[in-house]
């Protein structure tokens, strides 16, 4: 069985196996897969690997290890098998690979699905990709978490100008952020308490053309923001407010801005990524849910 790392000389063909292999909500232009894969902050060689077979991926999977509070915690990110090469064993000799791996790196957990924050999708969806399921369920995986998306159809304006103006009043101006910004932009989060994980994906969305990052501001100072194409392109997220300043309308205000900046892109539906108040967008914008996905996890310690 030949297997090699995904390198840069092969990450296309990879890249349309997995094209080939995913729902078409789920498919990522080139540049985006190769961000996902080796432009990943943890990329191990070791732990990205594709099966060939007369010269082309029939198989491939993406993995990496990251350092948590708990010590080194393996992440499955994405794996695919070609169609008509099922049933051959290729995903379990590529996933004992990776396991090997892990135990050799130390590893107390593998994680499928969530691999903050560099990940393909926030969880696996459990009836698109059923058989990605009972692949890890008897690999000795359970689920442990679920997260999911919402939906809101781009089919109309969303900015709220009267909202907009009562800010205003306070001395709050909503407004995209300029790419000299970004330094500044991440720093205040470190200040403010944002995870490590948020500001990464702020920072992927400051490099954006134009910056796809809306902000709340005040005398010179970041109170909010609210971000897209941060994860994937279409999807939305993350958001947030500074804790003393929540309630007051900004989280609103910084999210009606960025589905504008979105509808204007193009994008006919804005997909909320891995949602935590269900409640405030449903509310505000009318959003549904549209995905659920499983966070599966196997304890290495104990197998």
């Amino acid at each position: 069985m030949d297997i090699q790392p995904i390198t840069n000389e092969n990450v296309t063909a990879v890249w349309e196996l997995y094209r080939r292999s995913v729902g078409e909500c789920d498919r990522l232009p080139l540049d985006w897969f190769e961000y996902k894969v080796l432009g990943d902050p943890n990329f191990d060689p070791a732990l990205s690997l594709v099966i060939l077979g007369s010269g082309k991926p029939i198989a491939f999977m993406d993995a990496v290890l990251r350092t948590l509070d708990e010590g080194g915690v393996g992440f499955l990110k994405a794996w695919a098998t070609d169609a008509d090469q099922r049933g051959r064993g290729l995903a379990t000799a590529l996933y004992k690979r990776v396991e090997d791996r892990f135990r050799e790196l130390g590893a107390c957990r593998v994680e499928a699905g969530w691999a903050r924050p560099h990940y393909f999708t926030p969880g696996i969806d459990a009836n698109a990709y059923t058989p990605a399921i009972a692949f890890l369920l008897r690999r000795g995986f359970s689920r442990t978490k679920m997260s999911y998306n919402m939906d809101l159809p781009l089919d109309r304006a969303f900015t709220d100008q009267v909202l907009e103006q009562r800010l205003a009043t306070q001395g709050i101006t909503i407004r995209r952020m300029e790419h000299a910004e970004k330094d500044r932009l991440i720093a205040w989060m470190g200040e403010d308490g944002w995870s490590p994980g948020w500001q990464y994906q702020n920072a992927r969305a400051c490099d954006a053309e134009p910056p796809a990052v809306i902000v709340a501001e005040k005398d010179g100072r970041y109170l909010g923001f609210a971000v897209y194409d941060a994860v994937r392109p279409g999807w939305f997220g993350p958001m947030g407010t500074s804790q003393s300043l929540r309630g007051s309308g900004i989280g609103g205000a910084t999210f009606l801005r960025c589905m504008d900046e979105m509808r204007a892109k193009g994008y006919p539906v804005c997909r909320i990524c891995a949602v935590g108040p269900l409640y405030f967008y449903w509310k505000i914008a009318g959003a549904l849910v549209s995905r659920i996905w499983w966070i599966m996890e196997k304890d290495l310690r104990n197998s």
